[in-house]
């Protein structure tokens, strides 16, 4: 019976007073209760209750007392020992104020401040403490793949430390999210809509258009000249939330790595804090060559990026006809009528929803 017992109450919480015994308690009435059904059906094939009682263990004497005492209270499991002795209110509050605090572990130096407390009340609050904390840091963590190299890609403006070849003050970056592969790190005397159409049209000369680039909402990105460009290309901007640089992490992570890159590169030179436009681009090309964004047995951004499948005309139109759906879709779901110009906005937030849903039904994203 006690090897039962010990079954059923192996994981009991470690509480203390009535609470920490109500699973064992719980337990020693359900075996009790298991061994007056078993007494009981002998009982009834004509065995006695000593033969019955010594088959399992137990002594008559004890099947009797249990026999007895079912009727009066079903033998309900009442704790043993004597009541715990709480704290007072104040006093907890202190302690749990100062665990709160400092984030204090150690019982001996709780011990020395509330020496009036028991020490099991102390290890208890700490347990509590614990788990509180435990609890409050759980995290719930989301990752996005780009399934296909080529078709998203993201860009941003940086600050280099200092201005490189002391006259460019920016540092305009263009990712391809599905590869890694940093397609352009340009240094630029501003951060205008003009550098930035400047950029797009020489880097769409040399590589296909993408499908969707994302940006944050700076004003050298949602600028009319920019979106009219990007309109007449057929590519989507896909713009952040207000105050929120995580929502395209890929490029500051991105933005990062050249930079320490870059660091490192001119610290080889002896002149750490004084970039040139080389140590960039030698910066760009390493990373390109040497990171494994797809860990350490994938493929380099360049093997990623020179393996891409082109996209055709075929993509592009469906990946339209799906934006155009999800967007008209969610249009009507916020009762706007069509032909209602909205705001930058609230034209990058239905944006958001539409792009984001089309590249999932196009496989581009998962």
């Amino acid at each position: 019976m006690r090897q039962m017992i010990s079954v059923a109450t192996a994981r009991r919480p470690k509480r203390r007073g009535a609470r920490r015994q109500r699973r064992r308690r719980r337990a020693e009435r359900t075996v009790r209760r298991a061994a007056l059904v078993y007494c009981r059906w002998c009982g009834r094939l004509g065995v006695s209750l000593s033969q019955a009682s010594r088959r399992i263990g137990l002594r008559p004497e004890t099947v009797h007392r249990w026999h007895q005492a079912w009727p009066q209270d079903l033998m309900r499991p009442t704790p043993r020992g004597r009541p715990i002795a709480r704290i007072d209110a104040e006093v907890r509050r202190a302690i749990v104020a100062l665990l709160e605090l400092t984030g204090l572990r150690g019982l001996p130096t709780l011990r020395e401040l509330f020496p009036t407390v028991s020490r099991s009340e102390l290890v208890e609050l700490q347990r509590w403490h614990i788990r509180r904390s435990r609890h409050g840091r759980r995290r719930l963590i989301r990752a996005l793949h780009w399934t296909r190299p080529g078709s998203v890609w993201a860009m941003d403006f940086s600050d280099p430390p200092a201005p490189i070849d002391g006259f460019y003050t920016k540092l305009l970056c263009i990712r391809d999210l599905a590869s890694g592969c940093m397609l352009m790190a340009l240094p630029c005397p501003d951060a205008t809509a003009r550098t930035v159409l400047t950029a797009l049209r020489a880097i769409t000369r040399w590589n296909p258009v993408p499908l969707v680039i994302k940006c944050d909402n700076g004003s050298a990105f949602a600028s009319h000249e920019v979106k009219q460009w990007a309109k007449s290309r057929g590519i989507q901007l896909l713009f952040s939330p207000a105050g929120t640089p995580e929502y395209n992490g890929s490029i500051e992570s991105g933005i990062g790595s050249i930079k320490t890159r870059s660091l490192w590169i001119a610290g080889r030179h002896d002149r750490p804090w004084h970039w040139t436009c080389d140590d960039v681009e030698a910066a760009r090309c390493e990373a390109n060559e040497l990171a494994r964004p797809r860990g350490p047995c994938g493929g380099s951004p360049n093997e990623a990026w020179s393996n891409r499948l082109p996209l055709d005309e075929v993509d592009r139109n469906s990946f339209i006809n799906a934006y155009r759906a999800c967007y008209a879709r969610e249009r009507q779901r916020h009762g706007l009528l069509d032909g209602i110009e909205l705001q930058h906005e609230e034209q990058a937030a239905i944006d958001r929803v539409a792009i984001t849903r089309a590249l999932v039904e196009q496989g581009l994203l998962h």
